[in-house]
C-alpha cells in the first residue's frame, strides 16, 4: 500500500483506504504531481 508523500508515477491512479459510512467521508490516496496525496470525499447519505 502506498504511503502519503511517497513518490508515484502518472497513471498509478488511486488507492482507497476507507469507503466510510453513508453521509460520512471516504479516504483515498491519489497520485498527484508525482506524490501520493490523501484526499477525502463526502459520501452520499
Amino acid at each position: 500500500m502506498p504511503k502519503k508523500g511517497a513518490p508515484c508515477r502518472a497513471g498509478d491512479g488511486y488507492c482507497v483506504l476507507s469507503w466510510g459510512e453513508p453521509g460520512g467521508y471516504s479516504e483515498a490516496l491519489w497520485c498527484r504531481d508525482g506524490r501520493w496525496q490523501l484526499e477525502q470525499e463526502r459520501n452520499l447519505p
